[in-house]
């Protein structure tokens, strides 16, 4: 205050000095806004992550039987108690091809219904994509249907599956019955529902499963309790929360929050000298 009202004489300590503490606040403000902006992202992005992803995912080496048994017999009280519902779902990668179109895709088996009950995405019927028809019924991502084009009603799925012979099986046609969005382009142009029962059809696997997933009430929990279940669920079990599955994402956020951060401490520091 002192040299903001200095003599006519310093008028040019007065503006130097106004200009610094303008300077600071201008710094000050940035570094407020660009964490709240990178803050947000990230809060937006935890959320389209739990549209399309569990809490937790309890997988095996192999093919799991008896999922409902293995949930009410094996997972402590406590959990099932945070537990919101669970869901055993097959989970393949295999091929797309549809007319010149040829990449990976990954199919998920599941039961619709629970799925869309447990989850807070919506997976939707189409009127005038594949009715009828006797193919399996295939769901597919809002951004691979635009990809492929709003008329088209099947597409050919190829599975690196190997038969006695030694031979690679040939592609399997399947309609799009429907969409889902999740909020995420990766997802919602990699991804495709298939239901269960198709899919263990499909892939020759009974009754069995590849992977539970479990829904609790509050998601950030979920690392506390693969850290619990990890004492419980030796090999050939494993158990992944959320945040495992998207490691890398979520340190790239973080990486880019901290960067942000000593940008704009610097810049600060600056108008502050």
């Amino acid at each position: 205050i002192r040299f903001l009202r200095s003599e006519r004489s310093d008028r040019f300590l007065s503006a130097t000095t106004l200009v610094a503490v303008a300077g600071m606040a201008f710094g000050v403000a940035a570094l407020f806004i660009s964490l709240s902006v990178i803050q947000g992202f990230q809060s937006a992005y935890k959320d389209s992550l739990l549209k399309f992803n569990s809490h937790l995912v309890l997988t095996k080496a192999d093919e799991m039987e008896n999922p409902s048994d293995l949930v009410e017999r094996r997972l402590p009280a406590a959990l099932r108690e945070e537990m919101i519902g669970g869901n055993p779902f097959i989970y393949r990668e295999g091929m797309m091809i549809s007319g010149v179109e040829l990449r990976g895709i990954v199919v998920k088996g599941v039961d619709l219904e629970k799925f869309g009950n447990l989850s807070s995405m919506k997976i939707v019927s189409r009127p005038g994509l594949g009715k009828g028809g006797v193919l399996p019924p295939l769901f597919l991502g809002k951004d691979l249907i635009r990809r492929l084009g709003e008329s088209t009603s099947e597409i050919r799925l190829l599975f690196p599956r190997t038969s006695k012979k030694g031979e690679i099986g040939s592609p399997r046609r399947f309609r799009i019955v429907g969409m889902f969005e999740s909020g995420l382009f990766e997802y919602d142009n990699n991804f495709a529902f298939l239901p269960l029962s198709e899919a263990q059809k499909l892939f020759q696997m009974g009754k069995k499963v590849s992977r539970i997933e479990l829904w609790l009430k509050d998601p950030d929990r979920a690392p506390y309790w693969v850290e619990k279940l990890q004492k419980d669920f030796e090999f050939p079990y494993v158990v992944m929360s959320w945040r495992n599955i998207n490691e890398n994402l979520f340190k790239a956020l973080e990486i880019e929050k901290l960067v942000f951060f000593i940008l704009m401490f610097v810049l600060t520091a600056v108008a502050s000298l």
